[in-house]
């Protein structure tokens, strides 16, 4: 809950009944209604935002002349520590974001009827809107305050950062650009960062491969270099190991300390901070212990260590007897359970699911929600689950359209992002491999009353990840009919021409989701869908 500024309580004679009907979350902006009725002033949703109205009523006057054919909405929001400082510029984006829901000269030179209220946790907001129900959500403050901050150009406010990311839709710009305004949609960082920068990198990660003839500082400099440009990146390094001189361990050590030293480089200069996920074999020496050091280290703690596990390798390891097998895989548990790495790739899955078969998957990206050949990434978007929670229930119809637009505008970045190679340029036309998501599943899950593990939960998440899928599937089709299908069509498993070779992709939404009003996201690397990415199809189905 917020921690309301302190107010004095203003005398009740002659003012508006107050009635509770109020569930504020942590994060969230809540929204109260004053509506004019015949029988005087409506309900107030919540007393603490009533209060906060009456406080600056009393400070500023009653509006009056211009709350004729309106309604007065009081919002309030937890304000996060990192804008704690940019108040006055989160005060002056909600009121020009807001400026059209006003009505007549008075109204529009009357925006700060009731200013915005700040302690040191929270804001609130008081504005004038038009007769028209509207939703005012967290994304009017949060996204303006601590999206902006990141994502925006100087001077750049909230309305024209969505134009120039929704502009890379040409004609449905305004379509997609409601979508993000409204939190609806949220593209992957680099998009919005780079969006209407012809020589931007709009894809937040790729996987680069090792040759056995490249040495670790021809690796670590090959690497220095894509990330300078905005790039997280994934890697196989066991190929490194097998031609370094020394032993294992003590290679393991060096090759780490010069990725993760040369990277170090760039975020003294200012370069954006990005992750690189070194994947190495089951087997390797020393995998434990250079976890731990990454985990104490803060110039390598950008670093995350993916161990490759075969399905053989479980197999023996499951056996109750004593092997090297399970005794490995007991040691990499524990440094896990104390540090946080390192992961688990499950490759032989992987290529299972893969649709190329010719081809083996060795290495995931930074992340580890994306596993890519070398040279290969995907533009990334997360459609927001909370946004489709109706008094009735979850709106499927409402979510497979977005999905649907979601798709259209993610293959069209394709065709707007720079590349960090020829060869990932070529790749990516002849793949044109996207990564839609969600964010949100356990906060919508709350709005609906389903708690996290029940057997509700569960059904309502095989529900989400069929229509999700069905629904990229059949917008990508579609956009064969168009366009034509990709280019690598011919050589894939794939029955039915489609526009793109990969649609889904669970990718991390952290600061997103918290922006977006869900604390629970960002403890992992899909905090508040883990339970959900297990219902989602490696292989995006063929419903013919």
């Amino acid at each position: 809950m917020c921690t309301l500024p302190t107010m004095p309580l203003p005398p009740t004679s002659g003012w508006p009944s107050i009635r509770l009907e109020s569930r504020p979350t942590p994060h969230t902006a809540v929204c109260g209604q004053l509506l004019p009725t015949t029988r005087g002033w409506g309900r107030v949703v919540s007393i603490i935002l009533a209060l906060a109205f009456v406080h600056d009523w009393l400070l500023h006057g009653p509006p009056t002349s211009a709350i004729r054919g309106g309604r007065i909405e009081i919002c309030w929001l937890e304000v996060p520590d990192r804008i704690e400082s940019d108040r006055k510029r989160l005060h002056t984006d909600v009121r020009i974001s807001n400026s059209s829901d006003f009505e007549g000269q008075e109204a529009k030179q009357a925006l700060p009827i009731l200013e915005m209220t700040c302690s040191d946790e929270a804001c609130a907001v008081v504005r004038l809107t038009k007769a028209r129900v509207t939703r005012f959500s967290s994304r009017k403050l949060t996204l303006n305050a601590a999206l902006l901050g990141r994502f925006a150009r100087p001077d750049e406010d909230w309305p024209s950062l969505v134009r120039r990311v929704a502009s890379l839709s040409g004609t449905e710009s305004a379509a997609v650009a409601e979508l993000i305004d409204g939190g609806t949609f949220v593209p992957g960082g680099q998009i919005l960062r780079g969006a209407g920068n012809a020589s931007a990198i709009l894809y937040n990660s790729y996987v680069v491969g090792a040759d056995r003839e490249e040495t670790a500082e021809g690796i670590a400099q090959r690497i220095t270099a894509w990330t300078r440009k905005g790039c997280g990146i994934g890697i196989n390094i066991t190929p490194l190991l097998n031609t370094y001189a020394g032993n294992a361990r003590s290679a393991l050590d060096d090759i780490v300390n010069l990725i993760g030293y040369s990277q170090q480089t760039l975020w003294a200069e200012g370069v954006r901070r990005t992750a690189t996920m070194l994947n190495l074999e089951f087997g390797v020496p020393g995998i434990p212990e250079i976890s731990r050091r990454i985990a104490h280290n803060p110039s390598l703690r950008h670093l995350n260590i993916g161990v490759i596990l075969t399905d053989a390798v479980l197999e023996i390891a499951a056996r109750p007897e004593r092997s090297l097998e399970r005794t490995g895989l007991q040691a990499l548990a524990q440094a896990a359970w104390e540090c946080g790495n390192p992961g688990l790739i499950f490759t032989d899955r992987v290529n299972k699911d893969h649709p190329f078969p010719s081809e083996v998957l060795n290495a995931c990206n930074s992340c580890a929600e994306q596993f890519l050949l070398p040279n290969e990434g995907a533009p990334l978007g997360s459609v927001n689950l909370p946004a489709f929670v109706e008094p009735a229930g979850f709106d499927f119809s409402r979510f497979r359209a977005v999905v649907r637009l979601a798709v259209r505008f993610l293959n069209d970045v394709i065709d707007a992002t720079a590349y960090p190679s020829d060869e990932a340029r070529a790749l990516a036309k002849r793949r044109r491999r996207i990564g839609l998501g969600v964010m949100g599943y356990d906060t919508a899950l709350r709005s609906l009353g389903l708690s996290y593990d029940t057997g509700e939960a569960l059904a309502l998440g095989e529900e989400l990840a069929w229509h999700l899928a069905d629904a990229a599937n059949e917008e990508s089709r579609a956009l064969a009919r168009l366009h034509g299908p990709f280019d690598d069509f011919p050589f894939s498993e794939l029955r039915t021409a489609r526009r793109n070779s990969a649609l889904l992709s669970l990718a991390p939404t952290g600061e997103s989701g918290q922006a977006e009003g869900h604390p629970q996201e960002g403890a992992g690397a899909c905090a508040g869908g883990a339970q959900f990415a297990h219902q989602i199809p490696p292989v995006v189905p063929e419903h013919e």
